[in-house]
């Protein structure tokens, strides 16, 4: 009796688990059907979920008539450069709070997400005439500059809490062995501190691909377009289109999923790492 009922409790769990996957993942693989549906069957009634007759004319179209590697080259670049400067500065400033005594390091860490609190279109037109002043509109530097004001403050204040966590003894323990501080930061610390880093990673990966507000107002001519902002000018006037819509919306999802895959191994390899053999 207790055989059946824990192979009930199974099979109920993995059912649980497929439905609510197949829930989550619909609106993906939806994507993905209607963007090689042809365009005469893509509102047929009742729908027809798998194409009976397959297309890549809406793929084909994407990289002939528009500007899409522009546009994802805009936006990999500016993303990459988010990620990269923001993950330097908040791992150094929360190491910096929780390892050195300086009057106003407490009042850093707790009123880092003081700026976070504004909304990012309350703070785009007061950017965009400070970048332009600064002529920085229309570039990458100016827009880069914009999206860390969203993702640095954060990221300090997450990575603060990770850094705290991690005990200060095995950094002096590394440093009794002859290590010196750089060291047993590269060593011991930063190890212990990659999941919080890799979390950050994520955080300021997905809002600098996903901004809209910033890159729509800071960048103004076709060339430095990124791919929201692309992707949006597909609901023309004429009418929407979807073909458009949905393949490249689909190739936008994909460095994201690359980079969660990514950022997620790198998570799991940060548990139990750096820590003293005894």
């Amino acid at each position: 009796m207790y055989r059946k009922w824990r192979t009930a409790k199974k099979f109920l769990l993995y059912f649980t688990v497929v439905i609510t996957m197949l829930f989550v993942t619909f609106p993906f693989i939806w994507m993905v059907l209607t963007s090689i549906k042809p365009v005469e069957t893509i509102f047929d009634m009742p729908p027809e979920i798998f194409p009976r007759h397959p297309t890549l004319a809406h793929y084909q179209r994407l990289f002939q008539v528009t500007r899409f590697f522009t546009y994802f080259k805009n936006s990999l670049i500016v993303t990459l450069s988010v990620v990269a400067v923001t993950i330097l500065m908040s791992t150094l400033g929360a190491y910096s709070v929780t390892r050195f005594r300086y009057r106003g390091r407490r009042a850093i860490a707790y009123s880092s997400l003081f700026t976070y609190m504004f909304p990012p279109i309350l703070l785009a037109i007061p950017l965009f005439v400070i970048m332009s002043r600064l002529r920085l509109s229309n570039t990458y530097y100016g827009l880069t500059i914009a999206l860390l004001t969203r993702t640095l403050p954060f990221c300090l204040w997450l990575l603060w809490g990770f850094f705290k966590s991690i005990p200060l003894e095995l950094e002096e323990a590394a440093m009794i062995d002859g290590a010196s501080r750089l060291r047993a930061f590269w060593n011991v610390v930063l190890p212990l501190a990659l999941p919080g880093i890799s979390a950050a990673a994520t955080f300021a990966f997905i809002l600098a691909w996903n901004n809209y507000t910033y890159a729509f107002i800071l960048m103004p001519s076709e060339e430095m377009k990124v791919l929201t902002v692309g992707i949006a000018r597909f609901a023309a006037v004429k009418g929407i289109e979807w073909g458009l819509i949905m393949s490249s919306t689909f190739i936008f999802v994909i460095p994201a999923l690359l980079f969660l895959a990514l950022v997620q191994r790198t998570l799991i390899k940060g548990w139990g790492a750096g820590g003293v053999k005894g």
